[in-house]
C-alpha cells in the first residue's frame, strides 16, 4: 500500500526556476493564466515549441522575471534540461514543451528588472499590480540568499 509520506518523499525537487519576458507578454501571461511555448522562429527550430526556465537567481535578461515554484510545476509538466550552445554564462537551461496552464498558481514573485523602473513610468508595472493584486511583485533588486 502506498503512503503519503511515500509520495512526498519521492516528489521531484527540482527548486526555483525563473522566466524573463516583456511587459506586453507578462499581462498576456497573466490575463490567460498561462505560459505559452516559444512559437518564435527567430530563434531557429530548435527553440520553438518550448518554454526556457534558469535556475540563475541573478539573470535577468528580460524587463520582467517571474519566480516559479519548479516543484509544484514539476508535479504536472515534464521539466528537462536544455542546454543552449551560445550561452556564455555556462548556465543550464530547462524546458517545458507544452503551454502551462493555470499558471498563477506556480508564481512565487514577480520582479520588476531595475532598467524598467529607470527607463520608463512605472504605469505598466502598477496597472500590472492593480490587476493582480494577489501576486507579489518585487521592483528593482538583484536576489541574493533565499
Amino acid at each position: 500500500m502506498i503512503r503519503l509520506i511515500d509520495i512526498l518523499i519521492e516528489a521531484k525537487q527540482v527548486g526555483t526556476l525563473y522566466h524573463s519576458t516583456s511587459g506586453e507578454n507578462l499581462i498576456s501571461i497573466l490575463k490567460s493564466n498561462t505560459l505559452k511555448t516559444n512559437q518564435d522562429s527567430n530563434y531557429g527550430m530548435s527553440f520553438s515549441g518550448q518554454i526556457s526556465f534558469t535556475r540563475d537567481k541573478n539573470y535577468r535578461p528580460g524587463e520582467y522575471t517571474i519566480e516559479i515554484d519548479g516543484n509544484k510545476l514539476s508535479n504536472n509538466y515534464k521539466i528537462a534540461p536544455f542546454s543552449y550552445a551560445y550561452d556564455e554564462r555556462g548556465q543550464a537551461e530547462e524546458v517545458v514543451k507544452q503551454d502551462i496552464q493555470n499558471f498563477k498558481r506556480y508564481i512565487k514573485t514577480i520582479y520588476a528588472n531595475v532598467e524598467v523602473v529607470q527607463n520608463r513610468p512605472l504605469k505598466e508595472l502598477e496597472r500590472i499590480m492593480q490587476l493582480y493584486p494577489s501576486l507579489r511583485f518585487t521592483v528593482g533588486v538583484i536576489v541574493t540568499g533565499k
